[in-house]
């Protein structure tokens, strides 16, 4: 391409950019966002092009608005950053006089102009220190006021370079020192402060990387005298201003200052420091400066002489306990950053002061007030958690007895803290050494199982919905971090978990408990056998839907055995992924009837496939014994009761249908016996659900239910029934004795219904049909004749010819229709 063609195409360039560069002003956000992406595409080709247009359009239009001019300020900082090593140096030179000039033409505060202006030469300080130091470094003249925004610009450049502008510190500080105690501007007074607490900064990182910097003659010592007296300045004169926001500056410039003060200064300063930070958090001052300074007085003073904070600490530490946030906020960054000042101190404080830090949190947990124990168990959390582990761990055994004795509190706040210093000692193996922890884990352990169920709220508690599903949420979080994440635990939690899985109290909790063991399981070379395991999750399968849970149960039972005999796997293999995708499919348009079908086919088929007398007894017997733990829901809310009765009555027909497999005939009359106490003849879905359990027994025990009937029927005429008083403690005995009898004859419906043909029909007219035609000629309500009713028909459909092989006849059939 010949000179000419290049020239024109550049010219062509300019022209376009300048272009982009007059639409920036441009209200529209969709445009705005559009020309920005246009201009940030061309800067990554042509990055001196964009910046010396840049510059062109502040010397080429007049007084443009300062948005506008803010906008390409903006552009030009971000070239700079992303740019840097293809800008040139006539480009450079061009960059920086422009930023100085927009930086400091305005004697009066333009924040939208200066800051982004500043910001330019802060980009092209990184790499060029050299030339935006010396531009800056003109406009600092001895006896002479600067612009305000130089020493700001000095203090961010500090803060961004360290090693670029240490060098010019002994300069900067003989110009600035013999301004300050005549300075009476407050933006000034702003500007100062931030440049002497970046410089602070710069020389304490120049001197940490002393292999990295070009003059390791430079020490900190040799800047003693200047610091001392730009401290003098800001503590005597300017922390005393009356604008909150000099002050915030001031504090944050001697928070910097402090850490390099020389020991005799410090020997000296620190008990006037203390005593004026103590009472500035009564005035309008932000608390986080104030915390800041303090925990650098605090950490620079106990390293130098720790005496000199005795005097004060019993003050200092009440003050900091106030300001611990109980809750903190995220949308509100200063009171998170304040807090986590606060923790800081602590941490100087708990190394230096071990004892009085740790008396004065317990002190704290002692107290009635719910807010204060929080903050003490948030303290310690904190302590635990990040603190060297030495700092306090002499005091592990007293702090683990305060909070043994706190897991009883009803505070759901303090509950919620008690959880996060639980999980510090667990991540620390702290609760797993006994010369800390004698009683063990498991109390521990089962208070934040507790946790992940419903909480009850105390009267008069301002927790609301929201908070309380939050910290449930919390709390199921937390256990699945500990059983993942924590081996040791992993014995103990699974004895734990498993107990709460079968008790009821933890019903609310059982999702998470299933998402916990079965990882456990999933990690065990060897799969457990756990009968009891499968016959609770049978019962919790009767509902599925309630937080997805069926899914969860089945993934557990996948990773257990019920039993030891390897005949199962084909059932399980087969008919648990038939399940899981059953209820995955149908989730919407959940059929709760074919569901429960399902089931009992499972059921059948496993207990039919094992073919073992020794496990068929196990499930009954674990079946009975679940089954007396639904029998107390007094304190069930309704949805949480339809559940439970929901699974009780599915529990009672699994329970029917290990009968039928089993052959003990002891033990089939032993589990009618139970069954029938453990159903309430107040409830008729539980009486219908016996019934249904007596039909289904009577598939493989027909005599052996007749027997028990008769006999039941025997105690009702005697009026002396020995289930009477399961059931009817409050209620007439004689309403009792109506509720067996319609038992008995709804019993007989169903026996009729599932028996075998063969043998029913032998005994049908002289066991069943002869009673119940009795019992509806005496009864006296509509119910009791109704139920007589359908057990006749359902004595008819028995004797229908489809289902009447030996064509037995009904002698008594006048009589009925009668």
């Amino acid at each position: 391409m010949t000179t000419n063609g290049k020239g024109n195409a550049e010219t062509q360039l300019q022209i376009a950019i300048g272009m982009l560069l007059q639409s920036v002003r441009d209200k529209s956000p969709v445009v705005l966002e559009t020309l920005m992406n246009s201009i940030r595409k061309l800067a990554e080709k042509h990055p001196n092009q964009v910046l010396l247009s840049c510059c062109q359009f502040y010397s080429k239009t007049p007084k443009p608005p300062p948005e506008h001019l803010a906008s390409i300020l903006k552009i030009m900082e971000r070239v700079c950053s992303d740019h840097i090593m293809k800008i040139d140096g006539d480009t450079i030179i061009s960059t920086i006089e422009i930023s100085m000039n927009l930086m400091t033409e305005n004697v009066y505060s333009e924040p939208l102009i200066q800051i982004p202006a500043s910001e330019v030469l802060v980009a092209l300080g990184r790499q060029h220190s050299v030339q935006v130091m010396d531009s800056l470094l003109k406009k600092l003249t001895a006896g002479i006021v600067p612009h305000f925004m130089v020493p700001r610009a000095l203090g961010a450049m500090a803060n961004t370079n360290a090693i670029g502008v240490v060098p010019y510190l002994k300069e900067i500080f003989n110009v600035i020192l013999p301004l300050l105690g005549g300075c009476r501007s407050d933006h000034l007074k702003l500007s100062f402060a931030y440049a002497i607490g970046s410089f602070c900064d710069a020389l304490v990182e120049y001197v940490s990387n002393n292999e990295k910097v070009p003059d390791t003659t430079v020490t900190i010592e040799n800047y003693n005298l200047e610091i001392g007296m730009a401290y003098d300045v800001l503590f005597t004169t300017w922390l005393l201003s009356r604008d909150p926001k000099v002050v915030e500056s001031v504090l944050e410039a001697i928070a910097s200052i402090y850490s390099i003060l020389t020991t005799e200064k410090v020997l000296q300063q620190t008990p006037k420091v203390l005593h004026i930070l103590l009472s500035l958090y009564k005035k309008n001052i932000n608390a986080y400066y104030i915390t800041k300074c303090l925990d650098a007085v605090i950490e620079k003073s106990a390293s130098v002489d720790g005496t000199l904070l005795e005097p004060l600490l019993q003050n200092i530490l009440n003050t900091l306990f106030d300001l611990v946030c109980v809750s903190p906020d995220y949308a509100q960054p200063a009171l998170v950053k304040s807090h986590s000042e606060v923790l800081r101190c602590y941490e100087c404080f708990a190394l230096y002061f071990t004892d009085s830090t740790v008396d004065h949190l317990l002190s704290q947990l002692r107290n009635n007030n719910d807010k204060d124990r929080v903050r003490a168990l948030l303290v310690f959390t904190h302590l635990i958690s990040y603190s060297g582990e030495q700092c306090i761990k002499r005091r592990f055994k007293d702090i683990i007895r305060f909070i043994s004795e706190m897991l009883s509190d009803h505070s759901i706040r303090v509950k919620k803290a008690l959880i996060k210093i639980i999980v510090a000692f667990c991540n620390k193996k702290v609760l797993l050494d006994k010369t800390y922890n004698p009683e063990g884990t498991g109390k521990y352990m089962e208070f934040i199982i507790k946790m992940c169920c419903k909480q009850v709220v105390p009267k008069n508690s301002d927790i609301d919905i929201h908070e309380l599903q939050n910290i449930q949420k919390s709390a199921d979080n937390t256990m699945y971090m500990l059983v993942t994440s924590i081996p040791e635990l992993e014995g103990i939690l699974w004895d734990l978990l498993l107990k709460s899985l079968l008790g009821p109290s933890f019903d609310d909790a059982v999702v998470i408990i299933l998402r916990c063991l079965t990882h456990l399981a999933s990690k065990k070379e060897k799969i457990e056998s756990c009968e009891v395991a499968f016959v609770r999750c049978l019962a919790l399968l009767a509902n599925p839907l309630p937080n997805f849970r069926g899914c969860y149960i089945l993934n557990f039972l996948k990773n257990i055995k019920p039993c030891n005999i390897d005949s199962y796997k084909n059932v399980w293999d087969t008919k648990i992924p038939q399940l899981i995708k059953y209820l995955d499919q149908n989730y919407e348009n959940f059929n709760n009837i074919e569901w429960q079908d399902l089931l009992f086919d499972f059921l059948s088929i496993l207990l039919e496939t094992i073919n073992s007398e020794s496990f068929n007894e196990i499930i009954v017997f674990e079946a009975r014994k679940q089954l007396s733990t639904y029998n107390n829901n007094r304190n069930s809310v309704n949805g949480d009761l339809e559940v439970k009765q929901t699974e009780k009555q599915f529990l009672l027909k699994c329970l029917a249908i290990a009968l039928c497999n089993l052959k003990d005939r002891e033990t089939v009359l032993q589990t009618l016996d139970n069954i029938l106490s453990n159903v309430k003849l107040t409830e008729y879905s539980e009486l219908h659900t016996f019934a249904e359990a007596v039909g289904i027994c009577s598939q493989s025990h027909l005599q052996l239910v007749l027997n028990k009937l008769a006999m039941i029927r025997e105690e009702v005429s005697n009026k002396k029934s020995k289930f009477l008083h399961f059931f009817i403690k409050d209620a007439k005995h004689e309403l009792g004795i109506e509720r067996l009898r319609y038992t008995v004859i709804c019993s007989y419906a169903e026996i009729c219904n599932e028996a075998p043909s063969d043998k029913l029909l032998k005994v049908i007219e002289s066991e069943i049909l002869e009673y119940v035609n009795l019992e509806l000629q005496n009864a006296k309500d509509f119910v009791m004749k109704k139920v007589c009713l359908k057990t006749i028909l359902a004595v008819a459909d028995a004797m229908h010819p489809n289902r009447n092989t030996l064509h037995i006849r009904m002698n008594d059939r006048d009589n009925v229709i009668k």
